[in-house]
């Protein structure tokens, strides 16, 4: 199997929760909220999934599995919406500028998974 197989439990369960948190997310700039309110839902998205993954009594492995999975897919979530629909002028970003984006999500993620892992 490999990483992105949606059979095992854990990734499927983070892609679930990593929906639900993008669309919390999402719901900041259409609410026409600003600035360091976005740190509000990130906050309860990580907590919720540090949550989940002792409630659900997951190894090492899927805990991290499921906590990079969670934050990745509620940030990708927010970063298209912001690409595609808030700020159309974000597609004149160089494709680099959008990889070292995605990039640093990416580093926070596995962090985030790291810490959770070793709880």
């Amino acid at each position: 199997m490999t990483l992105l197989t949606l059979r095992k439990p854990a990734i499927r369960l983070g892609t679930t929760i990593g929906l639900i948190g993008g669309l919390a997310l999402v719901s900041v700039p259409l609410l026409g909220l600003r600035g360091p309110m976005i740190y509000v839902p990130y906050t309860i998205l990580v907590l919720v999934l540090a949550f989940l993954s002792g409630v659900f009594k997951f190894e090492r492995r899927p805990r991290f599995e499921f906590m990079f999975t969670g934050f990745i897919v509620a940030s990708l979530v927010l970063y298209l919406y912001i690409i595609l629909i808030a700020s159309r002028s974000a597609l004149d970003i160089p494709l680099w500028g959008h990889a070292w984006r995605l990039g640093f999500l990416a580093i926070i993620g596995a962090i985030a998974g790291f810490a959770a892992s070793r709880t």
